[in-house]
């Protein structure tokens, strides 16, 4: 028989299917085709010609010579077309091309039957075409030095070739084997096209591509942005890569289609791909594609574009309908000293499982978190293909200190278990990718899950492929903190500037019809916390006191914020930082759950207080928030009042020592024109503060039951607007160690002609006193993420549609109590302890408080029961269509039992 009739059927036998019942079984058969395909050629060696045979030219001009065991072509054109009997080289013999230039090509072409055996040395200063439909073996004793080479069981027709379109197609089921080692020269191609390809050797291309494309029709573009394009899929596709591929500062592609309605896997990796960034800055890219219907790719060994030497990472992408990243994949884009680079997943559906994938589709939670660590951004994008929706499922939990993950969903992204970045971690969700402004299409926190980052600017969400990319801002259309464009909490935990929009109020005969500031210049809303001193007097300013207005950021150890309930613009966020009071030693933490409603024009925060310190108490703890410069709209100069929510709406106070819960700024005093802010405190032992302007610490540094009862009115009484600055004011109980006590207070802002009637509406409807500043029992020290917890526990939602910020922990019902005995819950590395809110004996403190009620400067909260039956009618009264709809849970608004309230 002769050699090519046993050796051609071994290349068959490589091309047979890979059983889309089992990827082993599949796989099992190629490696069976390779070990017969390298017998045969092993048993016939000494039948094979040692040099190609029977050299015929077609096109252009060379001449081939033979010296013992050198075969020599001199192309004399730039572009030469050379027939083969067969092409062959044998072991110990020598094939060279010397070519015009690096630019010229030599396509050589085999006309027989035989397959080309590579066994020894290929040199080409140029380009090397071999085509040969019946197969290329690329053996281990080969050793391939060209400018370029293809190696293709496709055919490629004269004209193609003469007009540069490097286009090949045809029915072949051979294969291209590579067990050998083939360079290219820096810059040069490496392309190894047919239906099967398999590499177990070394290809090496620095500065330029490898590629390996496996398809019935396959175009390559040797010199442009897209290096390989299969355009015709093939019955049994199939690259196996179990060597290793180099191309620093190149491109690095394996593409293939499979032709058929069952899912087959057409690229199998398992060695090693490097495309690094070189010293000179050329990134690297690896690309393994399977096309977005049935095909898929099983992804492991090493996938490498870092750039060890500095400059940017590189682009790594796996794409394919189906994907199986195996468990013993790394991959890295790092950079030693520039911007990380990318590692880009884009199946259909896909599911972030715990530890190990067990199917298609699947990526494991901790092989994202140690390529995220190591360096590397992630993206996760899914399409839509086949029954495949497109969605993301986050179902394990996912910790990383640093780089972006990005999830960016055709459809929706669910979160089942907990997203936690820390450090320089950040998060991006883009969901509803499948159209430009993503209508039905949203991103779900499953209850029991939490999204944490360690700053506003660590997360950003876009809706729709053509929406705008948006940060963590706080506009719901009505109000809004921030410019709109830039995160809406600071790095000291505080809302930036305040606006609200109006479209009511006329104002010099103009109606409006914008968004307007409301604190000067951009200042946010200002925090001030004092610990420690003389704390006789109910209001003093000993102790140490820092403020956001001034020291407060050097002094900040940690921030943390919960984000699980922020949808849009609008939800609730839990944000809690760490502060170390460096005379005391003590470490105090801070977490403010504010929540906006989706058309609300008030924002309720629930600022909680918590000593961290498990063996000493903190004494004399004073709370101020407000703002250091108020500004109305278009005016510096408002009038601001001192009184409280009544019946019968804002009732001002007119006597100094007077509390005044409340405080009501209007741009003008005609009752009708302009705007007005409402800023209050549903809290016992609250109390108001106004002062001149331009520093917080006049507003905190006056006593509220000294501070005038109004600013904007002359000695006479004559209204006069005038700058200021203003704060609301508690003293929290004594924290015995590892207690907290709080302050809930709103900001509500919007046309003055509306505000006067939604907050007398309020007042009318809740119409007890709150219960306020609860500290619960000393609890075990939780991590600062911990707390967050704690702070979700004390608000409620501000309307039953808003998403929640769900505890982990069982026993809260929405607008009920808390319930727990103080007994730790653990959520992975968390340690949470429940809080109970529930009955107690009138008297009690902060320390002893128990299971029961606790103190608030002085004040008990020993009516919740009451409470919450008045909590129930608020609930079912409120008008919460209003512009400015504003109402307390948990108590409702308080109204003063008598007149020195």
């Amino acid at each position: 028989m002769p050699r090519t009739e046993r050796s051609t059927p071994a290349i068959r036998q490589l091309a047979r299917p890979v059983s889309s019942a089992g990827r082993a079984a599949g796989l099992s058969r190629l490696m069976a085709g390779l070990m017969l395909l390298a017998g045969i050629w092993h048993a016939q060696d000494a039948m094979a010609a040692d040099l190609p045979t029977n050299g015929q030219i077609v096109a252009g001009t060379a001449s081939i010579t033979q010296t013992g065991t050198t075969m020599t072509v001199n192309q004399g054109s730039d572009r030469v077309a050379i027939d083969w009997q067969a092409f062959s080289i044998g072991a110990g013999h020598t094939v060279n091309y010397v070519q015009p230039s690096a630019a010229s090509v030599a396509l050589n072409r085999v006309t027989g039957s035989d397959v080309s055996v590579i066994q020894g040395a290929l040199n080409a200063n140029g380009q090397v075409f071999l085509i040969n439909p019946n197969g290329v073996l690329f053996t281990p004793t080969a050793q391939v030095n060209v400018g370029g080479i293809v190696a293709s069981t496709l055919d490629m027709t004269q004209a193609d070739f003469d007009a540069r379109l490097y286009r090949l197609s045809g029915n072949s089921s051979n294969a291209v084997i590579n067990q050998g080692s083939i360079t290219a020269a820096a810059g040069g191609s490496i392309a190894l096209v047919a239906a099967r390809v398999s590499n177990e050797g070394s290809l090496h291309a620095d500065g330029g591509s490898v590629l390996l494309g496996a398809g019935a029709a396959v175009t390559l573009d040797l010199g442009g942005p897209v290096k390989l394009q299969v355009e015709q899929a093939a019955l049994d596709a199939l690259i196996d890569n179990g060597g290793a591929i180099r191309a620093d500062g190149g491109v690095v592609m394996l593409a293939a289609r499979a032709a058929g309605d069952l899912v087959s896997t057409v690229i199998n990796h398992r060695g090693i791909i490097e495309a690094r960034t070189l010293a000179s800055g050329e990134t690297g890219e690896i690309h393994l594609l399977g096309d977005m219907d049935n095909d898929r790719i099983s992804v492991g060994g090493q996938l490498d574009a870092s750039a060890p030497q500095g400059g940017a990472g590189g682009f790594i992408e796996t794409s394919a309908a189906n994907i199986d990243l195996r468990d013993d994949l790394v991959v890295s884009a790092a950079s030693a000293g520039g911007p990380s680079g990318l590692w880009l997943i884009d199946p259909t559906d896909i599911t972030i499982s715990a530890t190990t994938c067990s199917g298609t589709n699947c990526v494991a939670a901790n092989t994202i978190a140690s390529t995220l660590n190591g360096g590397t951004d992630v993206s996760i994008a899914t399409a839509a293909a086949g029954g495949a929706a497109g969605n993301i499922n986050v179902d394990a939990p996912i910790a990383w200190s640093s780089n972006m993950l990005t999830l960016s969903a055709h459809h929706n992204i669910n979160v089942n278990a907990t997203l936690q970045a820390t450090g320089s971690g950040t998060l991006m969700f883009a969901y509803g990718q499948a159209s430009a402004d993503g209508a039905g299409s949203s991103y779900q926190v499953a209850n029991g899950a939490r999204v944490l980052i360690p700053a506003a600017t660590a997360f950003t969400w876009q809706k729709g492929s053509a929406g705008s990319v948006r940060n963590l801002v706080f506009d719901n259309g009505l109000l809004r903190f921030g410019s709109g464009s830039e995160a809406s909490i600071n790095s000291e935990g505080q809302l930036l500037q305040p606006w609200y929009f109006d479209n009511t109020s006329v104002v010099n005969n103009v109606t409006r019809n914008d968004w307007f500031r409301l604190t000067f210049s951009n200042y946010p809303l200002n925090l001030e916390l004092g610990v420690g001193g003389d704390g006789s007097s109910g209001w003093n300013r000993g102790g140490e006191i820092l403020g956001s207005n001034n020291n407060l950021l050097a002094s900040v150890t940690g921030h943390v914020l919960d984000i699980s309930g922020y949808r849009e613009g609008s939800g609730t966020i839990v944000s809690a930082i760490d502060i170390l009071y460096a005379g005391s030693g003590s470490t105090i933490r801070v977490a403010n759950t504010y929540t906006l409603g989706s058309s609300a024009s008030f924002l309720k925060a629930d600022t909680l207080v918590s000593n961290l310190n498990p063996t000493d108490a903190v004494s004399n703890v004073r709370l101020w928030v407000g703002t250091q410069d108020d500004y109305i709209a278009t005016r510096d100069s408002q009038y601001k009042f001192k009184g409280n929510l009544t019946a019968n709406g804002f009732e001002q106070i007119t006597t100094q020592d007077t509390q005044a819960k409340a405080l009501k700024i209007t741009e003008y005093n005609d009752g009708v024109t302009g705007a007005a802010v409402l800023f209050y405190s549903t809290s016992d032992g609250a109390d108001t503060s106004i002062a001149r302007c331009c520093s917080f610490s006049n507003a905190t540094g006056i006593d509220p039951r000294t501070s005038l009862v109004a600013r904007g009115v002359d000695d006479n009484g004559v209204p006069r607007a005038e700058d200021g600055s203003y704060a609301l004011f508690i003293r929290l109980p004594d924290l015995a160690p590892n207690a907290s006590s709080g302050m809930t207070w709103y900001y509500a802002a919007g046309p003055v002609s509306l505000l006067d009637s939604i907050v007398n509406q309020v007042a009318t409807s809740a119409g007890a006193r709150p219960a306020v500043a609860v500290a619960p029992p000393p609890v075990t020290r939780v991590p600062l993420d911990g707390a967050i917890q704690t702070a979700q526990q004390q608000a409620t939602p501000v309307t039953a549609s808003l998403p929640l910020v769900t505890p982990v922990s069982a026993g809260l019902s929405q607008g009920g109590n808390l319930a727990g005995n103080g007994q730790a819950l653990s959520i992975g590395s968390l340690e949470v302890t429940a809080i109970s809110l529930n009955g107690g004996a009138p008297g009690s403190t902060a320390a002893n408080a128990g299971s029961g009620d606790a103190a608030d400067g002085g004040n008990v909260g020993n009516d919740a029961a009451g409470d919450r039956a008045v909590m129930a009618s608020v609930e079912n009264s409120i008008d919460t269509l209003g512009p400015l709809k504003v109402f307390v849970v948990d108590g409702g608004v308080r109204l003063p039992e008598s007149d020195d309230e």
